[in-house]
Order: C-alpha cells, then sequence, then structure tokens
C-alpha cells in the first residue's frame, strides 16, 4: 500500500501536470452579446465620468461658485412651498359653522341661519347653499343654539383666480363677523376627509387632575389668549366649542301626586325628554338602508 501511494503521488506531482499543460488549452470565455455591451457600455461610462471630474476639479471655484448659487436657490424656492404637512387645497367647497349664546331656541338659531345663507348666495362664485340648524358640526352634538352652512362653488373653470376657495372663505368671514346676534365662521374643507373636521389644526386641553369644568375652562381661554398673541394665527379663528354656562333645568316631580292622577311615572318621563329633548323609537329600513325614528317636539 504504501509503495503503491508513492508511486501515485509520483505520477500525479510529475506527469499529471505535463500531460494536462499537453492536452487542454486555454479558450477565452463567450460572453452573451448583451452583457457585452454592458461591459463596453459602463467602461466608456466610467472613462467619460473620469474625465469629466478631472475637467471640474481645474475649474473647482467656479463649481464652488455655482454650488453656493444653488444653496441660494434652493432655500428662496424653500420659502414660496407650502410648509405644512397638509396644504389646503380648493376642494370646490367650504363651510360655515354658526354659534348662539348657549340655551338659544331653534327658531333664533334657524333666522341667524337664513342670513348667513344670503350672505353666502350673494357671494360670486357660491353655486349651491345648504344649511343644517341645530347641529353643531365640529363636535357632532344636536344643539339647538348651533348651525352649519355648506357653500358648494361654481366649477373651477367658471372662477377666476380670485374665486378660489381660500379666498373666498377670507371674503365671507369678514361680512359674517357683521351678525351681532352669533359666532359665525367659515372655514376650509380638511385636505384628506377623515382626519380632522376642518383644515387647520385643533388643540385639546385635559383635565387630569379632576379639578372641574370651570378650572378646564379657565385654562383654556387661558391657552386661547396666548394664542391669539402668536403672530403667525388669526385671531379670528381661534374658539373653543367648550362652554361652562349651558342653562339648565331640574324637575323635581312630584311622583306621589302623578301616582294619584293616574300617570305611569316613566310615560312621564319619556314625555318630558320628548318636549325638552328627543327620544328614540326605533329603526326601520328603506332603500337598502336602516334609518331611525326619533320623537322629538
Amino acid at each position: 500500500v504504501a509503495i503503491s501511494f508513492g508511486i501515485s503521488a509520483f505520477v500525479s506531482l510529475t506527469l499529471t501536470p505535463a500531460l494536462s499543460a499537453a492536452f487542454l488549452r486555454h479558450r477565452p470565455a463567450t460572453q452573451f452579446v448583451l452583457f457585452r455591451w454592458f461591459n463596453t457600455g459602463f467602461d466608456r461610462l466610467s472613462h467619460a465620468y473620469a474625465n469629466g471630474v478631472r475637467f471640474l476639479i481645474r475649474l473647482r471655484w467656479i463649481m464652488l461658485g455655482i454650488f453656493a448659487a444653488g444653496l441660494v436657490a434652493t432655500y428662496f424656492v424653500w420659502q414660496r412651498l407650502p410648509s405644512t404637512f397638509l396644504p389646503v387645497e380648493d376642494q370646490g367647497y367650504f363651510f360655515v359653522v354658526i354659534q348662539l349664546p348657549d340655551g338659544a331656541s331653534l327658531e333664533r338659531t334657524d333666522a341667524v341661519a337664513r342670513k348667513a345663507r344670503d350672505i353666502l348666495q350673494n357671494t360670486p362664485g357660491v353655486d349651491i347653499v345648504g344649511s343644517i340648524s341645530g347641529l353643531n358640526f365640529l363636535t357632532s352634538a344636536a344643539q339647538s343654539n348651533s348651525a352649519v352652512e355648506f357653500a358648494i362653488l361654481k366649477p373651477w373653470d367658471q372662477r377666476g383666480p380670485d374665486q378660489s376657495a381660500s379666498k373666498l372663505v377670507a371674503d365671507v368671514r369678514s361680512k359674517l363677523m357683521e351678525l351681532p346676534e352669533a359666532f359665525a365662521l367659515s372655514f376650509d374643507p380638511p385636505s384628506i376627509p377623515g382626519i380632522g373636521t376642518t383644515g387647520g389644526f385643533e388643540f385639546q386641553v385635559e383635565d387630569l387632575t379632576g379639578r372641574g369644568s370651570a378650572a378646564l375652562n379657565d385654562a383654556t381661554q387661558a391657552v386661547l389668549a396666548e394664542a391669539r398673541k402668536q403672530p403667525e394665527l388669526n385671531p379670528q379663528q381661534l374658539f373653543s366649542s367648550f362652554s361652562t354656562s349651558t342653562p339648565q333645568f331640574n324637575y323635581d316631580l312630584d311622583r306621589n301626586k302623578a301616582k294619584l292622577l293616574g300617570l305611569s311615572l316613566p310615560d312621564v318621563f319619556n314625555t318630558l325628554q320628548i318636549y325638552l329633548g328627543s327620544l328614540y323609537v326605533n329603526d326601520f329600513n328603506l332603500f337598502g338602508r336602516t334609518f331611525r325614528v326619533t320623537i322629538q317636539a
């Protein structure tokens, strides 16, 4: 075994390399035509880039001046672009929120809403106006002293540059300030539906220590007072829907007298709820949708 191993090692180290060199010939590797074109183009591009760099190095002071001019131009362009993440866009409509003093009746609210509707209908560029009285659009709460007006604008090709949605919102806002009975503001819709109720931004004040509604109202008014001092904000558009002056009534029912009159206490409470608020009855299906039935005086 040892002799066979030695002979095999001698042949492998001496004769095999010589025979391999005699019989085997080196053949250049063939490449696919697209690979050859790519390599040729890449080599030319590399040489062109190197030559360009050498040329620009000789003109380095001129290139530094061009780079500085580019930085200055970038700064001025950045100053003119909208700085907000979601800039206000002309979506073809805007709305007006109307707020009367707390406890105002629905009749008073509807009368002021008609005045605001007349202002919108007489505004150039406004096509259709819709109104909902008794709804606080910002909080989605049913309130007799709140109303909302929706102004649908004419098509974009029928409005000039001075009749954009933002321009009309500003023009209408100054006219709404002339309504002495209510606080009315016009708003752009949010840039993306579902993100906020209006355009702009919202700020929430939270009572973390349970100090009560009066302290929360004082803190809210303090925040608004500081916000009105900021030059970037329009003081006329800063407000809060939170209020602690809503009038309330406390009804003390004489239960014994109601029973003597043969009245059912649940019926009495339901009747009071119908006259003073609303009462849910049931739902019904129509046209493939479900509608709610509510009784309200």
